[in-house]
C-alpha cells in the first residue's frame, strides 16, 4: 500500500508546486501591477498634456493662417499705392524737369535777344 501512497503523495506534491509557482507568478504580475498603474497613469498624463498642447498649437496655427491672409491682403493694397505714388512722383519730376527746361531756354532767349537788341 506505501508503493501506492507513494505515487499518489507525489502527484498531490507536484499539484501544489505548481500551484505555488501559478501564485507566486499572480503575485509578481500583482506587484508590479501598481508600478505598470503608476507607469499608465503618468503616460495618460503625459498624452492629456500633449492632446491640450496640440490644441493650443492648432488654434494659434489658425490665428496665424487667418493673420498671413489679413497681411497678404494689406501688403498688396500697400504694394498699389506705392505703384500710384511711384508714378504720381515721376509725373511730377518730369513735369519740373520740362518746367526747368523750358524756363531755363527762355532765359537763354531773353539773355541773347536782349544782347542782339543792345549790338543793332
Amino acid at each position: 500500500m506505501i508503493w501506492r501512497l507513494t505515487p499518489l503523495y507525489e502527484q498531490d506534491v507536484n499539484r501544489v508546486v505548481e500551484s505555488y509557482d501559478e501564485l507566486a507568478k499572480e503575485n509578481d504580475d500583482l506587484r508590479a501591477h501598481p508600478q505598470d498603474n503608476l507607469h499608465l497613469t503618468a503616460r495618460a498624463s503625459e498624452v492629456e498634456s500633449l492632446q491640450k498642447d496640440k490644441e493650443i498649437v492648432l488654434v494659434t496655427l489658425h490665428k496665424a493662417e487667418e493673420e498671413v491672409v489679413v497681411l497678404f491682403e494689406e501688403n498688396r493694397f500697400l504694394n498699389e499705392e506705392n505703384k500710384t505714388l511711384l508714378l504720381l512722383l515721376e509725373s511730377k519730376r518730369l513735369l519740373r524737369s520740362s518746367d526747368s527746361k523750358n524756363s531755363s531756354s527762355a532765359s537763354v532767349k531773353h539773355c541773347r535777344s536782349s544782347t542782339y537788341a543792345g549790338k543793332t
